[in-house]
């Protein structure tokens, strides 16, 4: 029942600041033993139902003046995912891509709840972002984490208000989701008994947590938290995939 609640609290965490949680499902899946095929597969259909949630509570505040440039961001990153989730990798090299995207997201959200956009004086030119969303895509999709967690801060050194980035990478979180996933789902490397289950907690969690979150309620202590327990889990995925 335990695995059941640690879903349910991050589901609720991670869509009160617009995010799916792919990276702490990913890590909880990987500390249970999951078989390796089946990790991304899971976490890709759990961030799938969670963003989806967050992104209907976020969608008001969808910017409307920079649509062209959000489509090609979109469609690059969900080309990104497609192949990475269509990559044939040994559990050894799964490990290490994924104990690398466990460690450098949980530092750079942990950056960003510290305020870098105040702190570091960096400034990322929008035309990039689209090339830089295929890499991330395309990590997304190796791993099962929705790369919201790597967009996030590059909308901030881009410029983007504050308010603009839950919608933005809520839906980008989604579409390269769904497009990993059905990757995965086609190549039979998904367990629908397995991820049924959690994905009631799951979906419970993100309806309350995504609520809570529209009310500018957030939980940066735990999510802090649980930023140093992924990235103790991306420490113990890297030593698993070189040792």
């Amino acid at each position: 029942m335990l695995f059941y609640i640690i879903f349910f609290a991050v589901a609720l965490i991670y869509s009160m600041v617009g995010l799916g949680g792919g990276t702490a499902y990913t890590a909880i899946l990987t500390v249970y033993k999951t078989p390796y095929e089946v990790v991304p597969s899971t976490s890709l259909f759990l961030n799938t139902i969670v963003s989806l949630i967050s992104f209907l509570n976020y969608r008001f505040h969808f910017p409307s003046e920079r649509k062209f440039l959000i489509s090609f961001i979109f469609l690059l990153g969900g080309g990104g995912a497609i192949l990475g989730a269509n990559l044939k990798l040994q559990e050894k090299t799964f490990f290490i891509i994924l104990g690398f995207a466990l460690v450098s997201s949980a530092i750079l959200s942990l950056l960003q709840d510290f305020g870098m956009r105040e702190r570091i004086k960096f400034k990322i030119h929008q035309n990039l972002l689209p090339f830089i969303s295929f890499l991330v895509g395309f990590i997304a999709g190796i791993t099962g984490i929705g790369g919201g967690i790597y967009l996030s801060p590059l909308l901030i050194f881009s410029g983007f208000p504050t308010k603009e980035i839950a919608s933005i990478t809520s839906l980008y979180i989604f579409l390269n989701s769904a497009l990993g996933f059905s990757a995965k789902f086609l190549k039979d490397k998904f367990d629908f008994n397995f991820a049924l289950p959690i994905l009631f907690f799951v979906i419970l969690g993100a309806l309350i947590g995504s609520v809570l979150g529209s009310l500018k309620l957030k939980p940066k202590f735990i999510k802090f938290l649980l930023n140093l327990i992924i990235l103790n889990i991306g420490g113990y995925s890297l030593w698993r995939g070189i040792t």
